[in-house]
């Protein structure tokens, strides 16, 4: 998969969100994860890798304008069974690309730690398995921190892409190992003022579209008065987690 768009994220609160849901229904259908789950929501994992000095941490936080990150993602609460995917996103000037591909048993991870692979396993012919374990291998990249929120989602019914998301619940742990599966007794709910710098709008919005952003993503932004966010879940999960250790001695 290669997807090439834009991301708008803004923080807002639980009046906000009922509002924008109400607004969507004349553009956008629900995402049928979304339709299955009973609240509207599903759960998304993703274990992001960097350096040991968090190189590819440090690029976001000094909003260089090319830059990337490295995760791998696993769905489902609890998610306990392959497939998942292995991500690498990339930000040039405010857009992004999006190369993914499908993971379908822990020999990759062999591979992306030691060289060692199958090549009867179809998981080695993906065409984007080699640039994004070049990446790993270059820059000695490894399992860091483990992230999972819940998420409700909807596409536009009228334009190629565009996608609205809500997250929300956002929990995390340390990880380095090349595990995929969270651990439930591990996590650690960072949902609170202090990682939002707000007392309410603990709901993370995205508005995620093509070069051109439709005219009902603009009346909505309008409409709801929203002012853009550049929270980071990637960003926030390691501070809070590494706050957490510092406070306990470790």
């Amino acid at each position: 998969m290669d997807l090439f768009r834009r991301e708008i994220k803004f923080q807002i609160n639980q009046e906000q969100m009922d509002g924008i849901c109400d607004f969507l229904r004349a553009h956008c259908e629900m995402d049928k994860h979304s339709v299955l789950s009973a609240d509207g929501h599903y759960t998304i994992n993703s274990l992001y890798l960097d350096t040991e000095n968090m190189l590819l941490l440090e690029t976001k936080r000094k909003n260089l304008s090319s830059r990337f990150s490295i995760r791998i993602r696993s769905y489902g609460d609890p998610a306990v069974d392959y497939p998942v995917f292995l991500e690498i996103k990339k930000k040039v000037n405010g857009m992004v690309a999006k190369q993914r591909i499908t993971v379908t048993n822990p020999q990759v991870w062999e591979f992306l730690e030691y060289g060692i692979a199958d090549e009867g396993n179809a998981d080695f012919r993906q065409a984007f398995l080699s640039p994004i374990a070049y990446q790993i291998w270059r820059l000695g990249l490894g399992p860091r921190i483990m992230t999972q929120y819940r998420r409700k989602a909807y596409f536009g019914r009228n334009e190629p892409y565009t996608r609205v998301t809500f997250d929300r619940s956002l929990r995390c742990y340390p990880e380095t190992t090349y595990n995929p599966f969270p651990r439930e007794e591990k996590f650690a709910n960072y949902d609170n003022i202090d990682v939002y710098k707000s007392p309410t709008s603990n709901i993370i919005l995205e508005l995620k579209c093509e070069l051109k952003v439709p005219l009902w993503m603009r009346d909505l932004v309008r409409r709801f008065g929203l002012k853009h966010s550049s929270f980071s879940k990637f960003d926030s999960s390691y501070t809070f987690a590494s706050d957490k250790l510092t406070s306990v001695g470790l």
